[in-house]
């Protein structure tokens, strides 16, 4: 009976280390899908070394999360596993949100190429108003981006 048990326990340990090695395996395809979230091989890969350790519902839920504190990469990539799943009304809606997000940040840059040309061309003012308007949009996100990056870390 002790060898059945300590053979038990053997087995459960060596489990647990592949469910570790697999979810690193999926979160480092995750990061290389950040820096090109079009990448239907990465994410091909990303996909199948998740559901080697998970399941697709947990992988969804954890790429909301990472969706909703994040980027547009982060929100491209769920558009893809939208797709992936066959829900192409999911897949847009995240498609969608991924623009919206993408077209705020650069509605900064913008901005902020706005205020470097108006310094250029000596108008302070202006370009102090501007500025402020800049900095406020940007700690606003940033607020917001601690806010739930702290709720994660409660979580965990």
């Amino acid at each position: 009976m002790p060898c059945l048990l300590r053979l038990l326990l053997v087995s459960l340990l060596s489990c647990g280390v592949a469910f570790a090695q697999d979810t690193e395996k999926a979160e480092k395809y995750h990061r290389l899908l950040l820096k090109k979230p079009e990448n239907p091989t990465v994410f091909d890969r990303f996909v199948e070394a998740w559901l080697d350790a998970g399941s697709k519902d947990d992988l969804q839920k954890w790429l909301e999360v990472k969706a909703d504190s994040g980027d547009f990469a982060d929100w491209r990539i769920l558009t893809s596993f939208h797709d992936y799943l066959g829900e192409g009304g999911e897949a847009v809606a995240a498609l969608d949100k991924a623009i919206k997000k993408d077209e705020r940040e650069l509605e900064s840059e913008i901005m902020i190429d706005q205020v470097v040309c108006l310094m250029d061309l000596n108008q302070k003012e202006e370009a102090l108003k501007l500025g402020e308007k800049v900095k406020l949009d940007l700690l606003e996100r940033l607020d917001r981006k601690k806010i739930i990056t702290d709720l994660l870390e409660e979580k965990e």
